[in-house]
């Protein structure tokens, strides 16, 4: 059981909020923490795979996640971050469990394309879940790659877009946003 996070050396330290977690579960599942970065990390206690971040790896290692990770510590710096790392791993129909900390707590519906997880016992019971059943980890990437399709894609913004666009080459004020 792959469970994957990707992001930069500055952002290594937010697993940290996990490590605990990751430590109980491996002393009773055959789990394997797959960090894709510029940096490495090693919880100890956990079966870790560092990866060295490229364009040209990224979605292929993204996909080798069977659960993605985004934890985060609650403060001003992490409320202002998007969901981007939970976001690509939904984006390849990954199930994610996150910090509900900033714009993480509306990316997922609970116990659908997701968990939200805020402490310790919640990060081990949500991952537990996952790990131990096969067919949530399925619905759940079903419902998280459906999720990014029609909230974060190109072409759910796209008429969006061209309205804007639109309405700026008339020298109309643009419709505010729905």
């Amino acid at each position: 059981m792959v469970i994957g996070w990707t992001g930069i050396r500055d952002n290594l330290g937010y697993l940290d909020g996990v490590r605990d977690a990751l430590r109980d579960l491996a002393s009773t599942r055959n789990i394997e923490l797959l960090v894709v970065s510029d940096g490495e990390y090693h919880p100890g206690g956990v079966p870790t795979r560092n990866v060295r971040w490229s364009m040209e790896n990224e979605i292929a290692v993204l996909q080798e996640a069977d659960i993605g990770l985004m934890p985060l510590i609650d403060t001003p710096r992490a409320r202002g971050k998007c969901a981007f790392k939970a976001l690509q791993f939904m984006g390849v129909g990954t199930p994610v469990v996150l910090s509900p900390v900033g714009m993480n707590a509306g990316v997922v519906e609970q116990g659908v394309s997701g968990f939200c997880a805020a402490n310790t016992q919640e990060w081990h019971d949500s991952l537990e879940q996952l790990i131990d059943d096969p067919a949530l980890r399925e619905r759940m990437g079903r419902a998280a790659r459906e999720c990014v399709a029609h909230r974060y894609s190109f072409d759910a913004h796209l008429p969006r877009f061209r309205a804007v666009m639109d309405a700026v080459a008339k020298g109309r004020e643009p419709a505010p946003c729905a």
